[in-house]
């Protein structure tokens, strides 16, 4: 009787050897799901910001942290950036990583390149030798000169009222 106790002995000591022996081969994680603390909606979390970029900038560009010295109080950890370009040919968005009093670090997300169609910023009369275009939030609908792209008239709401003004130049002979 006494060697069958040691053998269920030994054999319970094997077991609990096994099991003590597995977790450390298999290191399982914890995953705690989701509780309310931590599950809010985003406009109590993080900023949302949309800018438009002056001409020639490039989604690139907005990498450099001094590029955002003008508004970098503004911008928290986690507040998102939607920058377009002037004339519409790029969008792209941006997430804060950090930010100073005269610097914003910011981490591009993904870019969108358009073409000219797509923001329908071209005349359907190829053959003038002005353009009618949009040239983003603040300059508007613009009159271009198309030889030296000299900006003859912008701040126009409606493309239509770009062609009016340049009918008038036109009709008075200007």
């Amino acid at each position: 009787m006494a060697k069958k106790l040691d053998s269920a002995t030994e054999e319970q000591q094997t077991v609990e050897g096994n099991q003590q022996s597995a977790p450390a081969a298999k290191s399982e994680r914890k995953v705690t799901p989701m509780d309310m603390p931590r599950f809010k909606g985003s406009e109590y979390e993080r900023a949302e910001y949309v800018c438009t970029a002056h001409d020639h900038t490039t989604p690139q560009d907005l990498l450099e942290p001094g590029y955002w010295a003008h508004v970098s109080t503004l911008l928290k950890p986690r507040a998102r950036v939607e920058a377009w370009a002037n004339d519409g040919t790029w969008m792209a968005e941006y997430v804060t990583l950090e930010a100073g009093r005269n610097w914003a670090r910011l981490h591009l997300l993904q870019v969108y390149h358009f073409t000219s169609g797509d923001m329908a910023m071209t005349q359907a009369d190829a053959m003038t030798p002005y353009e009618i275009t949009f040239r983003g939030p603040h300059s508007k609908w613009s009159v271009i000169r198309k030889s030296d792209r000299a900006v003859l008239h912008d701040g126009s709401d409606t493309a239509r009222q770009a062609t009016e003004w340049l009918t008038e130049r036109m009709a008075a002979g200007i």
